[in-house]
């Protein structure tokens, strides 16, 4: 399978759900050159928000996966 296959059954697999409005590749222009697709079961709503120490995970620690968010709540 080529690149183009893989972006175009990916689209076809879950444009929808991440409200991909564009789904013709011809439109684009250059191929994407990546793209990340997550699943996020048991989201719960932040009722008050809270900072956190993101201390040892590094600088580019945009998204972090944990067993409890108290081990980094401040």
């Amino acid at each position: 399978m080529g690149e183009v296959d893989e972006v175009k059954a990916i689209i076809k697999k879950h444009g929808k759900q991440i409200c991909l409005v564009n789904t013709k590749l011809e439109t684009w222009g250059k191929m994407p050159k990546y793209c990340i697709l997550m699943k996020i079961e048991k989201a719960k709503e932040i009722k008050k928000p809270f900072d956190i120490n993101k201390k040892g995970f590094g600088v580019g620690s945009t998204w972090i996966t944990l067993g409890n968010i108290n081990e980094i709540k401040i």
